[in-house]
Formats: C-alpha cells, sequence, structure tokens
C-alpha cells in the first residue's frame, strides 16, 4: 500500500504526457529532463516498457549502477554538457522523436533544439523564468509540436481509469514505484514537508495511518 500511494500523481502525469499527447511509438527515443524527480522517473520506466532509447537530463549524472537500473541509454548534466550536440551525436544527427520537460525555463529551448523532424515536446512546469523564446522558423520547418498538460484537472475518478490501464504493466513488472524515502505518521508532516522542499528528500515520503 505504501508504494501504491506513491504512485498516483507521477504515473498520471507521465502517462498523460508521454502517451496520450504525445503518443509515443515503440522504438522512439526520448529525451527527459528533470529525470531524478518523480513524474521523469516515471516517464523512463513507461518510455523503456515501450522498448524506447532513453536520454535523461540530471543536475548530476547519477551512478551508472542507478542509470543502468533505470534502463537509460544516455545519462547527461544539464550544467555539465553540451546537450544538444550530444544527443545529435547519439542520434546520429537525427535528434530524438519526444521531448517531456519537467524543468522548462532555461532548457525549454535547449531540449526543443534536441528534436528531429516531425518531434514532439510535452511541457508540464517552468522551474525560475516562466517566459521562453525560440526560433518560429526552425519551428514549424521542422515540423515540431508543442503540448502543454495541467494534469490537475483530472478528478480521482479520471486519474483511477488511468492507473488501472497502468496496471497489466505493473503486475508484469515492467512498471515499478518510486523509490521511497520514508514513512511518517500526520504528527511528522512539517518535517516531512520542509525535507521535501529543501530536496533532501531521496525519494517519495508516505504518510501512514494507523488502524
Amino acid at each position: 500500500m505504501v508504494e501504491a500511494a506513491s504512485v498516483g500523481r507521477n504515473y498520471v502525469t507521465a502517462y498523460s504526457g508521454l502517451i496520450r499527447k504525445a503518443q509515443l511509438k515503440e522504438g522512439e527515443t526520448v529525451l527527459v529532463t528533470g529525470a531524478s524527480g518523480g513524474v521523469g522517473s516515471s516517464v523512463i520506466k513507461i518510455a523503456k516498457s515501450k522498448s524506447a532509447r532513453v536520454i535523461a537530463i540530471f543536475r548530476q549524472v547519477p551512478e551508472p549502477e542507478k542509470g543502468g537500473r533505470l534502463g537509460i541509454d544516455l545519462a547527461l548534466s544539464s550544467p555539465a554538457d553540451d546537450i544538444v550536440s550530444r544527443v545529435k551525436e547519439f542520434t546520429g544527427g537525427k535528434g530524438v522523436d519526444v521531448v517531456f520537460d519537467c524543468v522548462g525555463g532555461p532548457l525549454f529551448e535547449v531540449v526543443l533544439n534536441t528534436l528531429g523532424i516531425g518531434g514532439r515536446q510535452v511541457n508540464i512546469a517552468s522551474v525560475g523564468e516562466r517566459r521562453v523564446s525560440f526560433d518560429l522558423l526552425d519551428f514549424y520547418r521542422r515540423q515540431l509540436a508543442l503540448f502543454g498538460l495541467n494534469t490537475i484537472t483530472l478528478d480521482a475518478v479520471a486519474s483511477g481509469d488511468l492507473l488501472d490501464g497502468l496496471r497489466p504493466a505493473f503486475e508484469q513488472g515492467l512498471l515499478t514505484a518510486p523509490e521511497i524515502a520514508r514513512t511518517c505518521s500526520l504528527d511528522e508532516a512539517v518535517e516531512a514537508y520542509q525535507q521535501v522542499d529543501s530536496g533532501s528528500a531521496k525519494g517519495k515520503i508516505v504518510f501512514v495511518f494507523q488502524h
């Protein structure tokens, strides 16, 4: 039940953007920003369940062991790597098919430039600067598509139906819950939220109610 409690919004957002909006096809290449977050890691897992290649963007590249566990094909650091050139090199100059951008702001135009012809980009947030710019001529010549996604508009019934559709993949072990940092009671709620806000929580924090 602790794992089930941690799945919710992450997979609802990941599935809505990757499958319903971008309509990811098997064997395509996906780039994910904010890959260490709950939504980002869920995007990676859904993409791998569709036999997609995954390029993951982190603030700091994780240990190879973690990258291998998630099935990441190429891990990059947003501060350290020339993302566009590394992606073009990895894809043989073609670019990626889908970008799932969990960061926005300073990374928006960078990752938009990694898309190949007919590429699709999904945005769910904007860290820092809310206004972005890009080359509109280049955008329409490459026939790109840009999707905004706000899953807060989905009610409990719609979210439940969507998660039920993912159930077979969980049962087959293709999808798994995010890492659980800790469980706690409501008495520890303030401390738990402070831990999440500071970024020191290495995984999900789940409230557990005593029977």
